[in-house]
């Protein structure tokens, strides 16, 4: 018995053919398509197709749109990767929180529709130009030469890191929290627990959500 033979181009063929419109649906006039015209009665004259031929257009638009919004979704790493990403990303973002002063940068950080959620602060920010508009008053603020200035430190070994297929992941730990007043010396502050979502997008992580609790004062 001679054995099928398996044709990636007489399959591409086969699917596109099912895939395309009827041409009285797209196209009225000769038949060169570059005399083809657009007649919107006929755009509105679906008529002539059958339900299974209908169902066969929309399982190829659903087709087409899901393979589209997996090209410009990025793959989100696993395992070690993913916290080692994560944790470097915490590090460069709280730096730049806490350290620096640069509203531009931190608006590259965070999403638009950023949430953030305080145990004691209440409801801190419900969009990303809120948090910012925030940081940028504080950040003014902390260049007083008698200012309080804080300094946040992640417990390495508290971190924890879970990926949230299609979006981003997970990040929770604990965090303690040093502050000084002016050039004076630095003193540990107080202690708290964080649990942040994270979304990956083309450019990169932006922190979306965030709820900060179980706050204490330093012994």
């Amino acid at each position: 018995m001679r054995s099928a033979k398996f044709h990636p181009q007489s399959v591409a063929s086969e699917r596109r053919s099912k895939c395309r419109f009827p041409a009285s649906v797209t196209r009225r006039g000769g038949n060169s398509p570059s005399r083809a015209t657009v007649r919107g009665d006929h755009l509105n004259d679906w008529s002539h197709v059958t339900p299974p031929r209908l169902a066969v257009l929309l399982a190829c638009l659903m087709a087409a749109t899901a393979v589209g919004a997996q090209a410009t979704t990025p793959t989100i790493p696993a395992g070690a990767e993913l916290t080692r990403s994560l944790a470097a990303v915490d590090a460069d973002f709280f730096a730049l929180f806490f350290l620096g002063c640069d509203p531009p940068r931190l608006t590259t950080l965070v999403t638009d529709d950023l949430e953030f959620f305080h145990d004691k602060a209440g409801v801190v920010a419900t969009s990303g130009g809120a948090f910012v508009a925030d940081y940028a008053r504080n950040c003014e603020a902390r260049k007083a030469p008698d200012a309080w200035r804080s300094r946040r430190e992640l417990v390495p070994e508290s971190l924890r890191v879970d990926p949230v297929p299609g979006y981003g992941a997970i990040e929770h730990g604990e965090h303690r929290f040093y502050e000084r007043k002016g050039d004076g010396p630095e003193r540990l502050a107080g202690f708290a627990v964080f649990t942040m979502v994270w979304k990956l997008d083309a450019t990169g992580w932006k922190l979306a959500r965030v709820i900060s609790f179980g706050h204490r004062a330093a012994p």
